[in-house]
């Protein structure tokens, strides 16, 4: 197998092809065409599939913020209502690093659900592959994943996914910029439901200028309680510090009137 198989085509790894494959993902505005340039990209790139996903990191684990791939809708439907961002080993696998990783559908998680995800996966075309996650200040938690059918396909191309990884993070890098406003959206029709009532409370009065201690006296919990929920508030909401989940709540129109 080889990433590009036509002698007309241009080499994965040249920033042309690159600049071409995340074009082709910047025209896109409806999730039919997403999965449409994504199958594109996961066959110029010699996969059956190619995957997005944008998750926040809690303390609970990943919440998905939305899910993009050329598989079926019918699987990222059941992804969702499964919860399978924990027991998918590209999302487990790649959490907090920042190289590629070989991904197969039992490698990770507890017995069970990673049985019931890799024999899911399985069924919609994704047994194993190539992931990369980037922790981007913007949005997220973002995850991207070049998916192989079968167990004989996965074989066949570990030789060249290990020879690529360089062309392949190239091109994540592209798609990754490309897919910022797409998510941004996503985010904005997503996050204020994602936080809890309590949390919306701490962001919007420390919107108003109260510091912990003031919001705790205020909910009858502790400073230090107010400190837990903005834990969770950042790590939902994708930014840094305090100041900045301030700015994103207040944009995502996630501040309740107090």
């Amino acid at each position: 197998m080889a990433l590009v198989t036509s002698a007309s085509q241009l080499s994965l790894g040249s920033l042309t092809s690159t600049q071409m494959l995340a074009d082709l993902v910047r025209r896109c505005s409806r999730e039919e065409e997403f999965c449409s340039a994504f199958a594109t990209i996961a066959s110029y790139c010699g996969f059956d599939a190619f995957s997005y996903l944008l998750l926040a990191d809690t303390t609970g684990g990943a919440t998905l913020m939305h899910h993009w791939t050329s598989a079926c809708a019918r699987w990222r439907n059941r992804y969702a209502e499964r919860q399978y961002q924990f027991a998918d080993p590209r999302v487990l696998l790649t959490q907090g690093r920042s190289v590629p990783v070989r991904w197969h559908g039992t490698h990770v998680g507890a017995p069970r659900t990673r049985a019931a995800f890799a024999v899911d996966a399985a069924r919609f075309g994704l047994h194993s592959g190539v992931a990369v996650s980037f922790d981007d200040a913007r949005v997220g938690r973002i995850v991207l994943a070049w998916d192989c059918a079968g167990e004989s396909a996965a074989a066949e191309r570990a030789a060249t996914i290990e020879r690529e990884l360089g062309a392949l993070m190239l091109l994540a890098g592209f798609i990754r910029e490309a897919m910022l406003d797409p998510c941004r959206a996503a985010l904005s029709r997503r996050l204020p439901a994602a936080l809890t009532p309590r949390e919306r409370q701490c962001v919007s009065y420390a919107a108003r200028g109260m510091t912990s201690a003031d919001i705790g006296a205020k909910l009858g919990i502790t400073g230090r309680t107010v400190n837990f929920h903005f834990g969770n508030i950042t790590a939902k909401l994708g930014v840094l510090n305090r100041a900045e989940a301030i700015v994103r709540a207040i944009a995502l129109h996630a501040v309740p009137p107090v």
